[in-house]
């Protein structure tokens, strides 16, 4: 096509006021720009999909390109996203094997976060050298992927009561341990107004002016956060009593739950295992017999560190078990220890928390959750 164009200019100068030829030019021109457009896209038929997901979101932009991923532009936005720097050269290792060229496309937002893992987790399980060293791997990945799963939760931290908008929940801690529920009423620069509590009977309790307690309440996010403060005064209205609350600076975040876990079914048989200890200290040895009796089951809800089960022969808190199960990877067994158990309507939900299991099965356990198996 482009070859004809010397041929067209050389008719201009015998023609020049032939508006025609100016025309055929143009057209020439033209149809040559779409052909090389749809020349490149055919060699590079991936280039143009930014957004999809998967690996090939993260080779956006790379068509033809020899660019090579920029160690510092990566660990910068690994760093703001809130990775350690050990963190940040784990990710950066699979990002290189994906060829990403553009960071963006992992940091930019969480559900492309989610699936760079998710491709990295792939990897590790096609190219790992030996299965030790991929189950090493797996683990650590999963640990990062927990921590940004917590920093998801978590969002936007308390730190001041300032903060805390009217109508939220409270429950305060005296200096004897008593626990009262209030309600947040009206938060201004005088302090933080809420509800004298009462007790069974509907009398007010007594707290003194000055006293301290602690003071518990939840997000939206079920982040738990607690702050210590002094009752600064009484207020009463219309017969209604108050306490007001001096502000705080110094909230602190309670310990969340460290694994997500997601709800399933999957039906399991547990042992009741007895743990006799011998010995004192550093010389104790502990004995542990698995019961030959299984005790039928049902997985409602599984994460790496527990699970619940529901049955009608539940054993009780403190006591341990072996738990036999497959969620999809082979029959696996382990070792937990019974948190507490819930009465149902017509059995009981008890509530476990592994002791002991291999980190193949962890890993497994891991995959299912995030929906990467």
């Amino acid at each position: 096509m482009l070859n004809r164009l010397p041929l067209a200019i050389s008719m201009i100068q015998t023609n020049p006021g032939d508006p025609r030829i100016y025309i055929g030019i143009g057209v020439v021109i033209l149809l040559a720009i779409v052909i090389n457009l749809i020349v490149k896209r055919v060699r590079n038929p991936g280039g143009a999909n930014t957004g999809s997901s998967g690996s090939g979101a993260y080779r956006a932009g790379s068509g033809g390109s020899t660019k090579p991923l920029s160690h510092g532009g990566f660990i910068r936005q690994a760093t703001s996203a809130g990775f350690s720097g050990n963190e940040a050269a784990f990710l950066e290792q699979y990002a290189r094997q994906l060829k990403i060229i553009n960071p963006s496309a992992i940091f930019g937002t969480a559900e492309r976060l989610d699936a760079f893992i998710k491709a990295a987790y792939k990897t590790i399980e096609h190219y790992a050298k030996t299965e030790v060293d991929a189950e090493a791997e797996k683990a650590q990945l999963f640990a990062i992927r927990n921590a940004v799963g917590q920093r998801m939760k978590t969002g936007h931290m308390v730190q001041a009561t300032y903060q805390l908008q009217p109508k939220l929940p409270l429950s305060m801690e005296n200096a004897k341990g008593n626990h009262f529920a209030t309600i947040l009423l009206r938060n201004d620069s005088d302090g933080l107004l809420i509800e004298k509590p009462k007790d069974a009977f509907g009398d007010y309790i007594p707290f003194t002016r000055g006293s301290k307690i602690t003071v518990f309440f939840y997000t939206g996010n079920h982040q738990g956060y607690q702050f210590k403060t002094k009752i600064q005064r009484t207020a009463d209205s219309n017969g209604h009593l108050y306490l007001v609350l001096a502000h705080s600076q110094a909230i602190s975040s309670l310990p969340s739950r460290q694994h997500e876990r997601t709800t399933v079914r999957i039906p399991c048989r547990f042992f009741r295992v007895q743990v006799q200890v011998s010995g004192q200290g550093k010389s104790a040895k502990r004995l542990v017999h698995a019961e030959n009796v299984p005790i039928a089951g049902m997985i409602s809800d599984i994460s790496a560190g527990g699970l619940s089960i529901q049955t009608v022969s539940p054993l009780h808190s403190a006591e341990f078990a072996k738990i036999v199960f497959d969620a999809g990877f082979g029959e696996r067994s382990v070792f937990a220890t019974i948190v507490r158990t819930n009465r149902l309507k017509n059995s009981f939900a008890m509530h476990v928390r592994f002791v002991k299991a291999t980190r193949k099965t962890i890993n497994e356990l891991h995959a299912l959750v995030f929906g990467y198996a």
